[in-house]
């Protein structure tokens, strides 16, 4: 591997296991014990819903570094970019891929446009 290649933080594997964990999971537990606890009297249920809150929040936080990560990464195909211009008459956008070969964009199946501000009309 070239040493100079920038990885993502995570794969995507990884991204979608942790972005289920956070949105799905964890405050599934945290309302399933909550609930559970008022109606049959169990302990703690204000904290064990707040600790559920916590930690799904703060892997939201860590996912939301990982998707720069690899916004910024080699693993995402940045293949030109789109243009914005405004007018009375309404917005155009221009999309400029470049030298990419358009066969490339066909394969990848997810790429990235940068956006760029447009110079009016």
């Amino acid at each position: 591997m070239n040493p100079a290649t920038k990885l993502p933080l995570l794969n995507d594997k990884q991204y979608a296991w942790l972005k289920n964990l956070s949105m799905v999971v964890l405050p599934g537990i945290g309302t399933l014990y909550l609930t559970v606890a008022t109606i049959w009297g169990l302990p703690k249920g204000d904290a064990v819903a707040g600790t559920c809150v916590a930690l799904a929040t703060f892997v939201g936080l860590f996912l939301k570094l990982a998707e720069s990560s690899y916004d910024h990464s080699d693993a995402v195909n940045h293949v030109g970019a789109i243009q914005v211009n405004s007018s009375e008459d309404g917005t155009t956008y221009v999309l400029d891929i470049g030298e990419t070969d358009p066969a490339v964009i066909d394969r990848s199946g997810k790429v990235l446009f940068d956006v760029q501000p447009g110079t009016g009309a």
